[in-house]
């Protein structure tokens, strides 16, 4: 969902307004001016916002074109290897021995591709891995890292779709202690 506000001239003596939307199978929007899509949107779809003066829908009136995107419908979690590969870990249990400052790479994939794919990254237990976020400008994209404290025990990590359909994917970690290396 996305919050729309309109700007009313200063000199306005009405300054609430009233929303509207062209096809509500679409999207919906509150008299607060929240603008959610349908549930059953499977596809970028357009449709146009209408907002007016309360209590006059003549004068003042204005017409957005909106593009909706589709709610997300599932996420699925995966790590990174170093070598660049994702897997999938979504509802599954990975032992990792991880000294402090070891990071490992974790993205998501949102579902359908048509919606947003940006998710909220969570550890509940971040005492023994934290969450870091990283802007890499050489391709314009945040990237997301599990960041090892050297404390062991289980964690859950969870991403959740930021489209407020509060879809997540979750996996757990069971992070031991590093095996010792022989040289």
């Amino acid at each position: 969902s996305i919050k729309l506000k309109a700007q009313v001239h200063a000199s306005a003596k009405n300054k609430k307004v009233d929303w509207t939307t062209w096809d509500r199978s679409v999207a919906k929007i509150s008299s607060s001016g929240k603008l959610t899509a349908a549930k059953d949107i499977t596809e970028e779809t357009m449709t146009y916002v209408e907002c007016w003066p309360t209590g006059n829908n003549t004068v003042g009136f204005v017409k957005i074109p909106v593009i909706v995107k589709p709610r997300a419908t599932n996420v699925h979690a995966r790590m990174i290897t170093e070598d660049g590969t994702p897997f999938y870990v979504s509802n599954t249990t990975q032992t990792v021995g991880a000294w402090e400052g070891n990071r490992i790479e974790i993205s998501a994939l949102v579902y359908p591709f048509e919606a947003r794919q940006d998710v909220t990254w969570k550890s509940n237990k971040t005492k023994i891995v934290k969450i870091v976020e990283e802007f890499d400008e050489e391709t314009g994209k945040t990237r997301y890292f599990m960041e090892f404290t050297g404390k062991t025990g289980k964690v859950t990590i969870t991403a959740t779709a930021k489209d407020g359909s509060k879809e997540k994917a979750t996996f757990t970690l069971n992070v031991v202690a590093p095996s010792p290396v022989v040289q």
